[in-house]
């Protein structure tokens, strides 16, 4: 008898321990709830770690701008930055009403190349080679000239030197040759005007609009009221000639009846 209530109150206990052991295992289970939200970027395996192995990160790689002084953006150690074949670097997409560049590159804090957001390159030396470095353009094209249709002409109020840098008229040309300093030459054989126009509009004898020197000697002269000179520099008639004259005749302006032959007897 006694036996048979001692297997009951085992058997009441060790029913009663299970059914709590049980309960108090799926209890969290059944009380559990989903989370309220998605988990950040799908909860997708992060791929950049410390390994020493090369890395393939598949769709882009945004690199935050938050933090201090050089603990942001992107640190590339000692070696380049390579891009594969066929790739190109892209940086940003700065509208034009935002501030920054599309490429900065400093060194100690100083700016040494840049690429602002209009496409303008701004770089302290462009050199060609290793020698040959160029901190700013040389001054030309559309500063001291204009183009109209065909033409060009020049915006510099001062004179114009070839040869010179110190020209002494609006047009200076000098060097030292054996060869033409100036040389005019019209290949259409046409009439028309041909060569070389000097044009004055004063009239006065003190001017003069053609002349030619050698050395000090004044060897033709154009004065602007239609006198010629030759070896003088001062003409008293339309043609002054400081020198002999050879010319097989000699005719009047007014009456061509009258003339002078010198080889006739």
């Amino acid at each position: 008898m006694q036996k048979i209530i001692f297997k009951k109150i085992f058997f009441n206990f060790y029913f009663i321990f299970s059914a709590f052991f049980i309960v108090f295992l799926i209890s969290p289970v059944m009380a559990w709830e989903g989370p309220l939200k998605s988990p950040p970027e799908g909860n997708e395996l992060k791929i950049i770690t410390t390994d020493t192995k090369k890395q393939i990160k598949t769709g882009a790689l945004e690199v935050s701008t938050e933090g201090n002084g050089d603990d942001k953006g992107l640190i590339v150690g000692s070696n380049t930055l390579i891009l594969a074949d066929g790739q190109n670097l892209i940086y940003g997409n700065i509208d034009s009403t935002s501030a920054g560049n599309l490429l900065l590159l400093q060194n100690e804090g100083v700016e040494k190349f840049k690429v602002d957001k209009d496409g303008n390159v701004t770089v302290n030396n462009l050199c060609f080679g290793k020698t040959d470095c160029k901190s700013s353009w040389q001054t030309q094209g559309n500063e001291y000239w204009t183009e109209s249709g065909n033409n060009i002409y020049s915006n510099n109020t001062g004179n114009i030197g070839i040869g010179t840098t110190d020209p002494g008229s609006a047009l200076h040309i000098e060097k030292s040759s054996n060869n033409l300093q100036v040389y005019i030459y019209n290949p259409k054989n046409a009439a028309g005007y041909h060569g070389l126009k000097v044009k004055t509009i004063n009239t006065n004898a003190a001017t003069l609009p053609f002349y030619v020197e050698a050395g000090a000697n004044r060897l033709l002269t154009v004065q602007a009221n239609g006198k010629v000179g030759i070896g003088t520099s001062t003409p008293g008639a339309e043609l002054d000639v400081n020198g002999n004259v050879r010319a097989s005749i000699y005719y009047d302006k007014d009456e061509e009846q009258y003339y002078i032959d010198p080889a006739a007897n």
